[in-house]
């Protein structure tokens, strides 16, 4: 059911989103000589557009173009519809209008999210202050792709179009889209199929790797310099890779599969001044950050992604200009910012417009990012840091402004980076917090990708493996038959697997190398959104999967989300209201994550909720209605992280939805602490399992923290079990519990 919204925005924002031109100023309430149903007109006859929804208030198919106006707005076509919605088809179309319309019909042809277009390059256009960041990116986003014209430096956003002027701008569209559009049905389902969870530069791969051995940098200055290059590198052409030390199996893989031909002739390890110099053709553009301003360090990033810019430090200046004596310097300090806060605003001001709509990062600037921002200078996505009241850099005005940034930004898109960040010198966060900043970007539909350490993500997006090749088939292994009286334990590793970082630097070498992986029933969450991040490791996971190896989708959706605490509650807008509501995320959520858990081929889902207390009518009520409705393909949910000091009794083990999914809740509570050793940590997850599987139940989620625990440790406890409770414990993989489950029913 439709209802009004009133959206009160920040002053922050100078009053907050402008309407269109011609809704602000231009048209009138009366019949315009070109009006927006002419409009709707001409980009349905030139597009082959059909079909269409009436999600209107003011218009009916009686009147004129109804059709046509039915077809566009289904398309979002003249921007998204609000709640409330009045296309107002008398109204005048102004050349903001028209910009905005053509570059939503070229996203319409294409079959994908406006958002998802390539962001325009920063231009001279100079008469666009009476617009939002937003309704500036529609501008240079059709300048850029050739949609619009300039007059010297100006474009007149708010001055009126002709039927001409607005018909061959619609034509432009059709012959750089190449195609025709298609009826309303067949335009959802290629959507649904183009949706990707992360983009990727879509550029081509070098035919031969050039590996570096990063792993002996350790000044930010180098690093930033390094990682700066190797995004602008990789935005032509996917060729250079940093090896951290231990890394080296990754690209050994790309060639090994024939990615890569091989590798180029090799520089000196951690030489970063040969690295450059091998690249110096890239080094046209410095932006030299403060060493002294930390939080400079983002600012930079953000200007090197729009500018094409290396990061470098005052004390690299004198060997860049070896290099190139006549390289376009800029530094941070002319810029004249005296806080975090300051700067956060400037950015969002200043270089937002030139940036992605479809993915955001949260990152510190601190050294444990350095790695990390490759992928988000190649891809010039906009970096944000809220700083935690222990730091400080802490402003209380911060989180307000990061609130409306993110409001205004299109749903389930994905923030890269982290809310958690560690400082040494207080020995804790100086972030808002972990669960503090997935509620924060999930409260505006937005799900989080945890990274940070790590790099190389211009390098493993871009790698084009097979969808085939990057599909999970469930190893054939005995069948396991139900016993009354026994216990069924299925071990699972529920998180880190939602943590692209965990996924390069913790898998490996916590998990698939151990001796007994695969040897024993051990299941491993995996974030949907690797599909699109890791297509090589992906493959080499799916690859090598062994007898016992189970993956399933990691929590909670396409991303790192709580789906029951606040996910969606606060909507998106544009720049007429809010255009997508809780109901609207989450169900355009599920339907992704159902589509991405296809292509994984799960058939398994792993839900966060609360880990103290349990379920009641109302979460599994709430369950259904927001989030299992949308997920046909998927049998069995695990929920829960883990278990608090609560003990779930005999029937709270499991529930069947209203759709049929089984969903299995967590006994076990997680180990937080540090342990002396191996074996205590082993101990220790032995008598959780004891303790949490003494109730009467049968069928049982058992945790295991990704950091303390893997296969390895898997085998001592069970072997322990089988010891001490001979023919009491069988512990299986996921798929093994539920199938045992239905056989009990069965039985029964």
């Amino acid at each position: 059911m439709k209802r009004i919204i009133t959206v009160a925005l920040s002053a922050l924002f100078g009053g907050g989103l402008l309407m269109s031109a011609a809704c602000s100023g231009g048209g009138g309430s009366g019949a315009a000589a070109f009006s927006r149903a002419d409009a709707a007109r001409i980009v349905a006859e030139k597009t082959g557009f059909t079909g269409g929804e009436n999600l209107t208030l003011d218009v009916t198919e009686t009147d004129k173009n109804s059709a046509e106006i039915f077809a566009c707005v289904s398309r979002n076509i003249f921007g998204e519809p609000t709640l409330q919605y009045n296309f107002r088809p008398d109204e005048s179309v102004s050349r903001y209008d028209m910009a905005k319309i053509a570059v939503y019909t070229y996203a319409a042809l294409l079959c994908v999210e406006d958002e998802n277009l390539e962001p325009g390059v920063q231009d001279s256009i100079s008469d666009l202050g009476k617009l939002s960041v937003e309704q500036r990116w529609f501008v240079h986003c059709a300048y850029h792709y050739g949609f619009v014209d300039v007059e010297g430096n100006e474009f007149f956003p708010e001055r009126t179009v002709n039927e001409e002027e607005f018909s061959e701008t619609i034509d432009r569209v059709v012959e750089k889209a190449g195609t025709r559009g298609t009826d309303l049905e067949t335009y959802r389902e290629k959507k649904l199929e183009n949706f990707k969870t992360f983009p990727n530069s879509g550029k081509p791969m070098a035919d031969m790797l050039d590996k570096f051995v990063v792993s002996g940098i350790s000044d930010a200055d180098h690093r930033l310099a390094a990682v700066s290059l190797q995004g602008l590198v990789n935005r032509e052409e996917t060729k250079l890779y940093f090896d951290y030390s231990g890394y080296s199996w990754m690209s050994d893989y790309a060639v090994e599969k024939g990615y890569f031909k091989g590798y180029a002739v090799p520089l000196p390890d951690n030489d970063w001044f040969a690295l450059l110099n091998r690249y110096s053709e890239y080094i046209e553009k410095v932006i030299v950050f403060d060493p002294a301003t930390p939080w400079s360090i983002n600012t930079c990033v953000n200007i090197a992604a729009v500018e094409d810019r290396i990061i470098i430090s005052p004390d690299m200046l004198d060997q860049i200009l070896t290099l190139n004596a006549d390289v376009d310097i800029r530094y941070f300090s002319d810029l004249g910012l005296e806080s975090l806060y300051e700067s956060e605003k400037w950015c969002y001001s200043n270089l937002f417009e030139y940036m992605r709509r479809d993915v955001l990062s949260w990152m510190y600037f601190e050294r444990q990012t350095d790695w990390s921002r490759d992928y988000i200078i190649q891809m010039k996505i906009p970096t944000m840091w809220v700083a935690g009241t222990a730091s400080s850099d802490y402003d209380e005005n911060a989180l307000l402004f990061a609130s409306n940034v993110l409001q205004r930004y299109p749903a389930n898109i994905p923030i890269l980076g982290f809310g958690y960040a560690y400082d040494p010198t207080i020995q804790g966060n100086i972030g808002i917090g972990e669960y503090e900043g997935v509620k924060l970007h999930g409260e505006y539909g937005k799900y989080t990708a945890v990274f940070d350490t790590v790099g190389n993500l211009s390098f493993h997006t871009t790698i084009d493996v097979a969808a085939e090749d990057r599909k999970f088939t469930v190893p054939e292994k005995p069948a396991v038959t139900y016993e009354a009286g026994k216990k069924y334990v299925a071990v699972t590793m529920m998180e880190s697997g939602d943590s692209p970082a965990y996924i390069q630097y913790g898998l490996k070498q916590r998990q698939w190398d151990h001796q007994y992986r695969g040897l024993v029933p051990y299941n491993i969450s995996y974030g949907l959104n690797n599909y699109d991040l890791y297509p090589l490791l992906t493959q080499y996971w799916f690859e090598t999967a062994k007898t016992y190896d189970y993956f399933f989708g990691a929590i909670s959706g396409l991303g790192y989300s709580y789906p029951l605490i606040g996910f969606g509650d606060k909507g998106v807008v544009n720049e007429e209201g809010i255009y997508m509501d809780k109901e609207m995320i989450m169900r355009d959520h599920y339907t992704k994550t159902n589509e991405m858990s296809v292509r994984l081929g799960f058939d398994c889902l792993g839900v966060y909720s609360f880990a103290e207390g349990t379920w009641n009518q109302y979460h599994y009520q709430d369950f259904d209605h927001y989030v299992l409705q949308y997920l046909p393909d998927i049998s069995i949910i695990m929920a829960d992280m883990h278990r608090g000091v609560y003990q779930l009794e005999k029937d709270q083990l499991m529930h069947i939805s209203e759709y049929g999914q089984r969903i299995y809740h967590c006994s076990t509570k997680w180990s937080l602490g540090t342990f002396a050793n191996q074996q205590e940590a082993q101990n220790y997850l032995y008598e959780e399992i004891l303790r949490t599987t003494s109730n009467g139940g049968q069928f049982f989620q058992c945790m295991a923290y990704s950091w303390h625990y893997g296969p390895d440790d898997i085998k001592v406890i069970i072997d322990r079990f089988e010891a001490e409770h001979p023919g009491e414990y069988v512990f299986v993989t996921i798929d093994q519990l539920d199938d045992v489950y239905q056989q009990s029913v069965g039985a029964a």
